[in-house]
């Protein structure tokens, strides 16, 4: 995760970086830019019948909130069909945030395998690995194991379920409401700092955006949010927090169906206020 780019290696063939010490070099992984088809496409061809999944977010919120361009996802779909590689959807943020069937339904692009957090419990401890039923048979015969103290634990599993069917039956009311609200605040922090002075991108599908320092019209993989001034927006963390705003660092913000049109009026304003004091 956000190698320094001396270390990633040529933008079309990125290095295997580990994120930490103590990880090995990964001998098993090859590293793909995101957004590029042309360069995943070279890159199966290269290693046909050895791949065996393309693993990635459907929206790049680890980076920063950034969508696939049209059409990209679902040529992914059809190279790992042609390979016969699985295609891993990483939902953790994604899930339920941006419709009640994930990014993939809000794209359209069915995966072979996905995984979710505890978004889907409201905040309970609870994950889920969820899958095509020729993939998840190998669990449900004996054949892989999935072996773990709380698989299945009562309580996560029913927060999850009243979460999901909440989701489902007031979906037109949740996600109109979610995504009208970060409509809402990706407009006033385009304005505010505009008003300001400061170049400053706002992006992202709604319930979850990303503000980025630069002047760039667009933001389309990693290499792009590494361009950005992230120390900047280091220091504008700081200043939203001193006046009662919190986001994630490196400029990603989240919001929830509790968040109101006065608490996003609220937001705009400390964000004004945090920008004019940087």
């Amino acid at each position: 995760m956000h190698p320094p780019l001396e270390a990633a290696g040529p933008a079309e063939r990125p290095a295997a970086v580990p994120g930490t010490a103590g990880q090995p070099e990964a001998a098993d992984l090859v590293i793909c830019p995101w957004n590029d088809l042309e360069a995943l496409s070279r890159l199966m061809d290269e290693h046909a019948g050895q791949i065996a999944a393309v693993v990635t977010e459907p929206v790049l919120c680890n980076t920063g909130a950034i969508e696939p361009d049209p059409g990209y996802l679902q040529a992914v779909r059809e190279l790992c069909d042609r390979h016969g590689s699985l295609l891993v959807f990483d939902e953790i943020i994604t899930g339920f945030r941006l419709a009640p069937g994930g990014a993939q339904e809000y794209l359209g692009v069915s995966p072979d395998l996905s995984v979710f957090g505890k978004a889907m419990a409201g905040g309970m401890q609870v994950s889920a690995l969820a899958g095509r039923a020729f993939v998840m048979d190998a669990i449900s015969s004996g054949k892989v194991a999935h072996a773990g103290t709380f698989n299945s634990q009562p309580i996560g599993i029913a927060a999850a379920e009243a979460t999901l069917c909440i989701l489902d039956e007031q979906r037109d009311e949740v996600y109109g409401t979610l995504y009208a609200r970060g409509r809402e605040l990706m407009r006033g922090l385009s304005e505010a700092a505009a008003k300001a002075g400061v170049p400053m991108l706002v992006d992202g599908p709604g319930p979850v955006i990303q503000t980025y320092f630069t002047e760039a019209p667009a933001v389309r993989d990693y290499r792009d949010f590494a361009a950005t001034d992230r120390a900047m927006m280091g220091r504008l963390h700081a200043a939203l927090l001193d006046r009662g705003v919190n986001m994630v660092p490196r400029g990603l913000w989240f919001l929830s169906t509790a968040h109101t049109e006065e608490d996003v009026a609220a937001t705009v304003e400390a964000f004004s206020a945090a920008l004019n004091s940087l």
